[in-house]
């Protein structure tokens, strides 16, 4: 069966690119630029993943993270992209699995998606839960954005 992710992208054109490299890694992706409509789909498909794009309308992001993260019995990946405004993305990122700062190539946003479904958990130097995924997607992050 092939896993689901769900694209919600506030530039309609971006989610399109997004959703044909996506499938091209095997993945069935549904895209909207809507958030309420994410919501019901999010209900309706049970998505393995989602991809929220932190730009979107009335700030609905941080909204639509906490309802698909309880809309599912299952655990949904939420991977959040964004541009600029570091401060509001840090609080958000919090709440998200990984994070990918825009601009991006492409191609990496499957691989960040083959990553996060692919993930192991270990404990770092602290006893934190923690994954390569979230440091190495957090440091392609926070190097992008310098």
């Amino acid at each position: 069966m092939r896993q689901i992710v769900l694209v919600v992208e506030s530039n309609v054109h971006a989610g399109k690119l997004y959703k044909a490299f996506i499938e091209r890694s095997g993945y069935q992706v549904v895209v909207t630029d809507d958030p309420k409509k994410a919501l019901k789909l999010a209900c309706a498909w049970q998505p393995d993943v989602v991809i929220i794009d932190m730009h979107l309308a009335h700030n609905a992001s941080g909204w639509l993270i906490e309802r698909v993260r309880s809309t599912s019995e299952n655990t949904i990946r939420i991977i959040l992209t964004f541009c600029e405004e570091i401060e509001k993305a840090s609080f958000l990122a919090l709440h998200a699995d990984a994070i990918i700062a825009k601009p991006f190539d492409c191609w990496q946003i499957a691989t960040v998606v083959d990553e996060v479904l692919n993930k192991t958990t270990f404990s770092d130097a602290k006893g934190d839960s923690t994954t390569s995924v979230d440091r190495d997607v957090r440091q392609v992050s926070a190097s992008s954005a310098a």
